[in-house]
């Protein structure tokens, strides 16, 4: 059986390696994207089983990948993780609406 294929997008690059390292101890297959461009890029010519997707992005955010990931028929059934610092009761709202 397959490993499964995740997505990490994460700008902090610290972070993106303990989320990174704690998947791969789980039998995971991890790619890592440090910004918005490159994961739009990974996404669009590779399927992931689940993307874990930080808010706060450099040049393109998070919010507008998922936009992304859910308008594209491909990809509309990949599973998103959406990771944030942000704890206000909005974007806990918009999140989950997303």
């Amino acid at each position: 059986m397959p490993k499964p294929r995740i997505l990490v997008v994460e700008d902090e690059q610290d972070v993106a390696k303990v989320i990174s390292i704690n998947l791969e101890l789980e039998d995971m297959e991890v790619t890592e994207a440090h910004d918005g461009p490159a994961a739009l890029e990974l996404i669009g010519s590779n399927a992931y089983d689940c993307v874990v997707l930080d808010v706060m992005l450099p040049r393109v955010s998070g919010w507008d990948i998922l936009k992304s990931i859910k308008g594209n028929p491909e990809t509309a059934g990949t599973p998103v993780v959406m990771v944030t610092a942000r704890v206000k009761e909005r974007d806990q709202l918009r999140g989950l609406g997303a």
